[in-house]
């Protein structure tokens, strides 16, 4: 790997004129400067920038220096009793389109290499099998192609040369041994290549590595044989499954690339090679559903084809739309179908989706998402690791610590209260906003929905095109810009797309699909204890930015029902129960629903009682579900989750009467009414009923109402009726 050399200059000793003061205003205790022989070194770029270089004494041994820890690209090490420090310099990727991920805080990304009967092989290399010495591999991007080597001999009396698969033909010039010729035949195919061996010349034809690329980023670079893939995806492991193109297989299953090849989930994939043709390339032909090529004759009467009202010669290949290829063979258009693979199952933390351009939905990976939870004090970071943190203070909940594109606050002003305080003023601070910042625009989201962009206060919507977008969606404000930002009264997500993997920071944790080393510090430390993990984060200068953190197991205490309080605990369960109800029925031998029902119970036993609050932990889990193939469409209509609004002059509770008050039940009472059961509803002020979808009062009821006059006398008003209802009053 190339290097670049860096020396150290101790900055106290340096020589610097008026103008460049401004470098002290930093207090660095050392200066990076080009690499420059002797003792007293001067800066390229600075030439009246002078100093000594910073000694040492362990000759020979790695040295630590604090302000680039954080920089897996520099090492440094002690050198003729000098730090001299250099840049590892990252190669050149052309070619290679599946990267991982800097793994273990490495430098540069790495092609994606391959396993071979228990060795690896780095992409580009080719090596034989070890009982054939006609069968070549070959690894690129992680996908090995395996294929028999198709001899080219052009000349009468060939002769073997022991070791190599082809024979060989006349001499060559001894310089070039092993280099590759331009043979003496006249070969029209590109791919036969020819070289020379033990002073003989050797012709052979390979097959072209197989491609994880989808077509569309395939290109040959002039004068080449194969194609290359153009760009780069970065990728990890998939678990025994493999991608190929567009497409996650999985693990034991076989399937055709292309008519000359076939592969199977371990990416090793056995290719035919097809034979030179005597004919030039331009009357050569594939037929759809052949795998080689043959020789056609041009014949004048066949020569093109038309098609909706476009000309095409013989040969010439289009797509008709996303899911038709079409051809001109013979002067006749043949057109074949894609087919997709109705079964196709995304590992976690993908999604099925249908690109632009594409036929099939492909396996695509999904945003990340970090939720805060249970009145802000439940964290779930990026990559899915849970704690409970609760303090004061201004903590940097996420941000892009590589190219400073945004970055997401939350600042808390801690109160001490009683628990049952607490639990009545549904808050355990006394103030929560967040603030946001994304390129140069300052946003920040106070209490009741309160946003203010820069310094002054905006209504919502708020939109600036293509920058960002402001929007109150039901009980919560939605942030859209390069990432989305959503926040409720209790509640935070931040979804981050995967261009930012490895790049975030924070108590959101650093979206490396390894929640093992969330708890990594500002300093890249990693901790194992909350206290020291969120303590590294806060920021700001207020000197009295106070800890008030306190222990997980406090906080769970504190965050429980009050179960001498049977109403409440009663209120909850029920509304928790949707989590063990049939409509996630499918989940629950893959997903345990003991985090989430314990996350649902605390949020709504600390809820206020005309809010809704079990929303968040049932979509956490219906998100879990999702993402292994399991969707509820109904769960949201189910519990009130789709449409939290009520009439105008009722409120929200999660524990309203099974029998609803109206006019026409107001004066009696109904003996089959469960009263120790209740749902979640919308619920009339005291002194007024449901009439027609609305709440009025009792004395305004129509004095003439026969027994079928009114529907919600015997059903309960869900959310369904509250829409219907709505819109049959207000027209």
């Amino acid at each position: 790997m190339p290097t670049e050399t860096l020396r150290f200059l101790d900055i106290n000793k340096l020589l610097v004129p008026k103008i460049m003061s401004i470098i002290t205003y930093f207090s660095i205790s050392i200066a990076i400067l080009s690499f420059s022989t002797g003792s007293a070194l001067q800066s390229a770029s600075h030439p009246t920038l002078r100093g000594d270089s910073i000694k040492c004494q362990n000759e020979g041994q790695s040295v630590r220096v604090s302000l680039l820890a954080d920089d897996p690209c520099l090492s440094c090490k002690c050198f003729n009793q000098e730090i001299v420090c250099q840049r590892e310099v990252c190669t050149n990727y052309k070619g290679c389109y599946l990267l991982h991920y800097g793994r273990n805080r490495t430098c540069c990304d790495v092609c994606k290499g391959c396993q071979y009967k228990g060795h690896y092989y780095k992409s580009g290399e080719t090596f034989a099998d070890a009982n054939d010495e006609c069968k070549s591999l070959v690894c690129n991007s992680g996908v090995i192609t395996e294929y028999s080597t198709y001899c080219h001999i052009p000349c009468d009396n060939p002769i073997k040369i022991t070791g190599h698969c082809c024979p060989s033909c006349e001499k060559c010039e001894p310089f070039r041994e092993g280099q590759p010729i331009v043979s003496p035949y006249n070969i029209t195919d590109p791919c036969i290549k020819c070289e020379c061996v033990k002073g003989h010349t050797i012709c052979s034809k390979h097959a072209c590595p197989v491609l994880p690329c989808p077509e569309s980023k395939w290109y040959t670079p002039k004068n080449e044989c194969c194609p290359i893939c153009k760009g780069h995806r970065k990728v990890q492991d998939f678990e025994g499954n493999c991608i190929m193109k567009l497409s996650v297989h999985r693990e034991g299953h076989t399937y055709a690339y292309d008519h000359c090849t076939n592969c199977d989930t371990t990416n090793i994939c056995e290719r035919q090679v097809c034979p030179p043709l005597a004919c030039s390339p331009s009357n050569q032909m594939t037929e759809l559903g052949e795998c080689c090529p043959k020789c056609h004759e041009p014949q004048e009467a066949q020569t093109t084809c038309s098609f909706r009202g476009k000309e095409y010669k013989s040969g010439d290949h289009w797509k008709h739309n996303n899911c038709h290829q079409c051809s001109c063979v013979n002067g006749e258009v043949m057109c074949k179908a894609e087919t997709c693979d109705k079964e196709l199952i995304c590992p976690n933390r993908y999604k099925l989706t249908r690109l632009n351009g594409d036929c099939c939905s492909s396996c695509v990976e999904d945003d990340a998402i970090c939720r805060i939870t249970t009145n802000l004090t439940n964290y779930s970071t990026f990559d899915g690791k849970e704690y409970s943190f609760n303090g004061k203070c201004n903590y940097i909940l996420a941000r892009d610590c590589k190219s400073k594109s945004f970055s997401v606050h939350i600042v808390n002003k801690y109160q001490n209260q009683s628990i049952a305080s607490e639990m009545r003023n549904n808050s355990f601070f006394s103030g929560t906003s967040v603030m946001i910042k994304i390129d140069d625009i300052k946003v920040r989201l106070g209490q009741a929905f309160r946003v203010t962009v820069g310094r002054k206060r905006v209504r919502l919507p708020h939109i600036r095109l293509g920058i960002l977008s402001i929007v109150k969606d039901a009980n919560k404000v939605v942030i859209r810009a390069t990432i989305v930002i959503w926040e409720s009264g209790n509640a935070i997500e931040i979804i981050v797309p995967p261009e930012f993997k490895s790049r975030t920071c924070g108590l959101c944790g650093n979206y490396n699909n390894n929640p093992n080393d969330d708890f990594i510090t500002k300093r890249g430390k990693i901790y194992t204890e909350i206290e020291k993990f969120t303590h590294s984060w806060k920021v700001g200068k207020n000197v009295i930015c106070e800890s008030a953190m306190k222990s997980t197991k406090a906080m769970k205490e504190q965050m429980r029902c009050n179960f001498r309080d049977w109403e409440q605990r009663y209120n909850a369960i029920n509304v928790c129960n949707i989590l063990k109800s049939a409509l996630f029925r499918q989940c629950h031998t893959s997903i345990s629903i003991t985090t989430f029902f314990g996350k649902c119970l605390s949020d709504v036993c600390s809820c206020h009682k005309n809010k809704v609050c079990h929303c968040n932990a049932i979509q956490s889990y219906a998100t879990q579900c999702q993402k292994l193939g399991f969707y509820s469409q109904h769960w949201k209509k189910k519990t009130l989750c789709e449409a939290m609004k009520c009439p105008t002059g009722s409120t929200f509770s999660t524990c309203t009467s099974m029998c609803k008050r109206t006019c026409h039940t107001s004066h009696h009472s109904d003996d089959n009414c469960q009263q120790r059961k209740c749902r979640p509803g919308c619920l009339c002020p005291i002194g007024q009923v449901w009439h027609n979808g609305k709440c009025i009062y009792k004395q305004l009821c129509p004095k003439n109402l026969n027994s079928n006059s009114t529907l919600e006398s015997t059903e309960f008003l869900n959310h369904e009726n509250i829409l219907k209802d709505q819109s049959v009053a207000e027209n």
